[in-house]
């Protein structure tokens, strides 16, 4: 197995959040082409309740993009809790080395985010660092963003990561999100 695909399986266990998950309830997976997919991105987007918690989480699919040494993967989560909704955009970069990353931007203005991991995960050849930064998001956002899409600019100490999703894909996790909450699933 080469680095490459060892980097990219790493990346998707820190997006799929609980490891321990059965496979039925991991997030699917599209292509960076297949995110600009409207049916394909509905088609891979799962709805999982956790029956520890009470909360419903819907997950749209792990998209990779870029090529290395910029490899990313970012996936849009929502997490229904006792009637309110939480939509999250979570981004993870590839880097050699920690790159600090912090403040997220688009277009001039600063999003409310969080970072959520830094974990260097291999060490062999040369070490791998995965900084994983969580975007938070409204149901405003979502209808804005599922009209137009995002482009967001992490920025941190060492480095930057500059990140693009469609429209297609927000509007997707949305729509499977929606009629989640019309049929009463969640």
């Amino acid at each position: 197995m080469s680095l490459r695909s060892v980097i990219a399986i790493v990346a998707l266990v820190f997006l799929t959040g609980c490891v321990s998950q059965p496979g039925a309830d991991k997030p699917g997976r599209v292509s960076g082409y297949g995110a600009a997919n409207y049916n394909l991105v509905l088609a891979e987007t799962k709805l999982v309740p956790d029956p520890h918690t009470g909360w419903t989480k819907v997950y749209g699919p792990i998209v990779p993009h870029g090529v290395v040494p910029r490899l990313s993967f970012y996936a849009v989560h929502a997490r229904i809790d006792g009637g309110k909704t939480r939509f999250t955009l979570e981004i993870a970069g590839l880097f050699p080395k920690r790159v600090y990353l912090g403040d997220v931007y688009s277009k001039g203005r600063k999003l409310k985010s969080k970072v959520l991991d830094r974990e260097r995960t291999d060490c062999g050849y040369s070490c791998t660092t995965v900084e994983t930064v969580a975007v938070d998001l409204s149901r405003n956002d979502m209808d804005i963003y599922a009209a137009e899409g995002i482009t967001v600019k992490i920025v941190g100490r060492r480095d930057d990561l500059v990140v693009s999703v469609p429209a297609a894909y927000f509007a997707a996790v949305l729509a499977f999100y929606s009629r989640q909450v019309e049929s009463g699933a969640a």
